[in-house]
């Protein structure tokens, strides 16, 4: 199977977009803590937030405007001095970039010159279908998640073990910062907290009650994982990297 050179991200949680060209069949995604890899890859497994993007030759470009002019769309009928204009039209106009995308349709009708048309309508539509039907499909994609992940929210159980798989981690946090300071558990606490923000480069971590609507009486208490910056706001820790999770749980 032929491997995907370009890819446009739309915006996906904490990503406002991104576009990635000239791709291999291994690529290396690198950078630190919270900086977005993560995010990056469940884009790209997400096929709502990702479009695929192809090299566009010239010899895709005419096939493209000569698929175009099919399907009896009335205007110039038969005309080959027309036909011969629009195709010059599309050409240009798809030749003007090396890489299009295939959510590109409405800027490439924008793009064409169509004053050679006169009063004739446009046969926009045909074109919009003869671009996107060059743009193969994105496949299947199957996002292998790391070895271990930390819970991104835990029920309380003050007295839950640690787990290798990172289980028992935000009940463990929870209870030990809220432990007498002079407490062993709440010196470890400060501890990991002191150790995380000087490793992470500057970040903390929290671990909060969280409301939420339930039906069970009484509801169970609920406690949420969040990172920051010092000063900024928290961010819960699903929206946040892989990277702060892993070394919090190490």
């Amino acid at each position: 199977m032929q491997h995907l050179r370009h890819l446009r991200l739309l915006t996906y949680k904490g990503l406002k977009g991104a576009t990635l060209c000239e791709l291999g069949k291994i690529n290396v995604l690198c950078g630190p803590n919270n900086s977005g890899k993560t995010t990056v890859l469940e884009c790209i497994a997400a096929h709502t937030s990702c479009k695929v993007g192809i090299d566009l030759t010239k010899e895709i470009a005419e096939a493209i405007a000569e698929q175009g002019l099919r399907g009896g769309v009335g205007w110039g009928g038969n005309d080959p001095q027309m036909n011969s204009r629009y195709r010059r039209s599309v050409v240009d106009a798809l030749t003007r970039r090396p890489v299009w995308f295939s959510d590109d349709a409405e800027a490439l009708v924008r793009s064409v010159d169509w004053s050679f048309a006169g009063s004739w309508a446009n046969p926009t539509g045909n074109l919009t279908h003869a671009f996107t039907s060059r743009f193969p499909t994105l496949p299947q994609i199957v996002l292998v998640p790391a070895k271990r992940r930390l819970e991104a929210w835990s029920d309380v159980q003050a007295h839950e073990e640690i787990r290798p798989d990172g289980g028992g981690v935000l009940n463990f946090l929870f209870t030990a910062k809220n432990k007498e300071e002079s407490s062993p558990l709440r010196k470890k606490f400060d501890a990991i907290t002191a150790a995380f923000t000087e490793i992470s480069g500057g970040y903390e971590f929290g671990v909060f009650i969280q409301e939420r609507a339930t039906n069970m009486q009484p509801p169970p208490t609920r406690v949420e994982l969040r990172f920051r910056r010092p000063g900024a706001p928290w961010i819960q820790a699903s929206d946040c990297g892989l990277g702060l999770q892993e070394l919090l749980l190490m």
